[in-house]
């Protein structure tokens, strides 16, 4: 994919004090139904055992929306294997594999992730057997719980396009809540689902500034190699860092760097 977000370019640098909460990336593929029964994991399991030795499994859900209303549609099983320290967690059901990091516990960078990614799809490819992507996502949700800002100093670390009701002198210190949920087009294919605003979040219920950034193809492909899903993934990873930057002020990527004593 050739660079679609007419965006400046930014240093990748790793922060002592980054914003990011959640991510990950997945790829999804028609149902293989031998995966809706764990033994059928079990090859998949020995092969990535020794780095992935925790096992659990996720009911998940299912949602759907009719002229009566909302009901269930039925639940799956995910199925999760983890790091001894819960900061890697691979989950598996018959239409998925998706590669969470836990950043309260440890996230390094995007290199790390591509590079278990790879070894994960590798071992899918040979024991799963998924034969076509039907759609491929990478996630960021990024939260800026600073107890310290206060609704009218948001302007001081955002991109003035980002803040809404926030900039409004009259009204700012009267918003409790506000989030829009935007989406850019990047090709025919792919497309960035962006949602950012003034939100609570958290174990605390913390008031801050959420951005939650998810780039995503649901074209079908049929190249699912190892290098083609990493290509991919490396392509989505470009649009989101640059327009991570964009949304920033210099003052906000220094806090990044340095911390804050009184940030959480």
């Amino acid at each position: 994919m050739t660079r679609a977000l007419s965006l400046p370019d930014a240093d990748h640098e790793q922060f002592d004090n980054p914003p990011l909460k959640v991510m990950l990336g997945q790829v999804r593929f028609p149902a293989i139904l031998k995966l809706a029964d764990p033994a059928g994991l079990a090859a998949f399991q020995d092969e990535i055992r020794s780095e992935y030795s925790e096992y659990g499994v996720e009911q998940q859900l299912n949602l759907a929306v009719g002229p009566e209303g909302m009901s269930t549609a039925g639940e799956a099983k995910n199925y999760k294997f983890s790091t001894s320290d819960g900061a890697w967690s691979v989950v598996v059901n018959p239409m998925f594999v998706t590669l969470e990091a836990s950043v309260a516990t440890r996230y390094s960078n995007y290199e790390e992730f591509s590079d278990r990614f790879g070894r994960i799809w590798e071992a899918a490819l040979r024991l799963l057997g998924p034969t076509k992507s039907q759609q491929q996502g990478l996630r960021y949700i990024d939260f800026f719980d600073w107890p310290d800002v206060a609704p009218s100093e948001w302007g001081r670390y955002l991109n003035p396009y980002l803040l809404g009701l926030l900039g409004a002198e009259e009204i700012v210190n009267n918003v409790e809540h506000t989030l829009t949920d935007a989406r850019l087009k990047l090709t025919d294919d792919i497309a960035i689902a962006f949602k950012y605003g003034l939100v609570r979040s958290g174990p605390e219920n913390a008031l801050g500034f959420l951005m939650d950034t998810d780039c995503l193809s649901q074209t079908p492909q049929d190249d699912v190699t190892t290098e083609a899903i990493l290509k991919r993934f490396n392509d989505f990873h470009e649009e989101i860092h640059r327009l991570f930057h964009w949304c920033l002020t210099p003052e906000a990527i220094e806090r990044f760097r340095v911390g804050s004593a009184r940030s959480n």
